[in-house]
């Protein structure tokens, strides 16, 4: 079955049937929000790169930049009050630390922000293979390994 992603990052539930018109999860109209999304005033984005479950990274263009292609990173904290006070603090301090980094495999950062219950990192986008694509030619390494031994 084919869907419709809503690219709104503060939707709750964005994999819709493509026969919807609005967005299950935000209400958004799918016309528009599926192809792309402007967001925080500064960033486009353009697809959804992965989801987990602390949260979903998009692949998106910064407007302030020429439409740089970057990656926003959304973690969504599952918490209140106080403990989302440390949450913030503590994810603001890990992305400062990711900031001050600076090594050929470490994306550089270039913003960092929160919304509500959720926390956005922005880092450099770079192309290539995704992980996803590693295990497979480990698994390819590893099976000619045991064919010749």
């Amino acid at each position: 079955m084919s869907i419709l992603y809503c690219l709104n990052p503060e939707c709750s539930h964005p994999q819709n049937p493509t026969h919807y018109s609005y967005c299950q999860g935000c209400g958004g109209n799918l016309s528009q929000t599926s192809q792309s999304y402007s967001f925080h005033s500064r960033y486009l984005i353009v697809g959804v790169l992965g989801e987990g479950a602390f949260g979903r990274t998009y692949q998106a263009e910064d407007l302030n930049f020429n439409r740089k292609p970057c990656v926003i990173k959304k973690f969504i904290a599952q918490m209140q009050g106080a403990a989302l006070e440390k949450s913030q603090e503590l994810f603001q301090r890990e992305a400062e630390k990711l900031d001050e980094l600076k090594h050929e495999q470490i994306p550089p950062v270039y913003d960092y922000f929160s919304e509500g219950n959720s926390f956005y990192l922005v880092q450099e986008f770079i192309e290539g293979e995704t992980l996803l694509q590693y295990p497979v030619v480990g698994l390819r390494h590893e099976t000619q390994h045991n064919q010749l031994f």
